[in-house]
């Protein structure tokens, strides 16, 4: 996934749609006039933010990538994993209802989620939720998030 292809810029209109998408998704705060570049990586749709990789296409909708997360600091869409967890997640595996602590409330069975660790707050994973934020802090076991991407897989290692 590190050679990108098809490079261009969105329209105006269309970059705009796009970031504030994001800002009401993840409840951050990008520039919704920031210039954006699309481009493809394999099979994924990246937007390129200030020339970096910040956000990905899936289902048609935008959502950030980790380098994007850790960059804007997003307030939604958040589920927190215990230390115990931190090893498994960073490396790929699917998240685990017993190792989280908490969640946002909102999120909704099949939303693209992000995981962080309980200490710091950093992104960990993207992936897609298995059953609600509600359901992944009072279950005791089962999975609650099925893994898309994590740190140092091929998107992370990516630069714009």
């Amino acid at each position: 996934m590190n050679k990108l292809s098809s490079r261009h810029y969105l329209p105006k209109r269309d970059s705009k749609e796009a970031l504030k998408e994001l800002n009401q998704i993840f409840g951050c705060e990008i520039d919704e006039h920031e210039p954006v570049e699309v481009a493809k990586a394999s099979d994924q749709h990246l937007l390129l933010i200030q020339e970096e990789p910040l956000a990905f296409r899936h289902d048609n909708h935008y959502f950030l990538t980790l380098r994007g997360l850790i960059k804007y600091k997003p307030k939604r869409r958040w589920v927190m994993v215990d230390k115990g967890a931190i090893k498994y997640v960073s490396e790929g595996a699917d998240v685990m209802a017993p190792g989280i602590v908490s969640a946002d409330a909102q999120i909704e069975e099949n939303d693209i989620v992000w995981v962080c660790d309980e200490g710091h707050r950093m992104p960990l994973a993207i992936g897609k939720a298995i059953m609600d934020g509600k359901q992944m802090i009072k279950a005791k076991k089962g999975k609650a998030i099925k893994s898309m991407f994590h740190v140092g897989d091929k998107l992370w290692k990516m630069q714009g």
